[in-house]
Order: C-alpha cells, then sequence, then structure tokens
C-alpha cells in the first residue's frame, strides 16, 4: 500500500484530491464507528490488517472478550 503521499507522476492533482476526499471520508466514518462503539464497550486500538482494512479492537464489557469491529 503506498501513501497518499507519494504523488506518482502519472496521477493529476484532480486523482490526488478525489482520493484525499475518499481517505477523509473513511476516517470520519471511522471516527463515528469508535464512538458508537466506545458507548458500550472500551476501545482499545484501530489496526491495519494484511489486506489493507482497519479494524477496530475493542473489549465487551458485559461479555468479557475482545471483538474486532471488521467490514
Amino acid at each position: 500500500m503506498k501513501s497518499v503521499f507519494e504523488i506518482e507522476e502519472n496521477r493529476t492533482e484532480i486523482e490526488v484530491k478525489e482520493e484525499l476526499d475518499h481517505l477523509e471520508m473513511q476516517v470520519f466514518r471511522m471516527q463515528h464507528n469508535i464512538k458508537e462503539i466506545a458507548k458500550e464497550a472500551e476501545v482499545i486500538s484501530i489496526d491495519q490488517t494484511k489486506h489493507d482494512h482497519w479494524v477496530v479492537v475493542y473489549s465487551d464489557k458485559k461479555r468479557g472478550y475482545v471483538p474486532i469491529n471488521a467490514p
């Protein structure tokens, strides 16, 4: 996975802006998900899988185990 900041010469400014907008929306969704999870559990971390998916690791206070919230 390449960083957004590694701008390839063949990418236009519009393509870079679109990718940044997409990433910004992902961050907002993740923020919302974390807030919802935190209402009933303790958020431990956010991690990235080997398939480049982001997951929220949290401890479920009621059930006593650590589920992973993956897309």
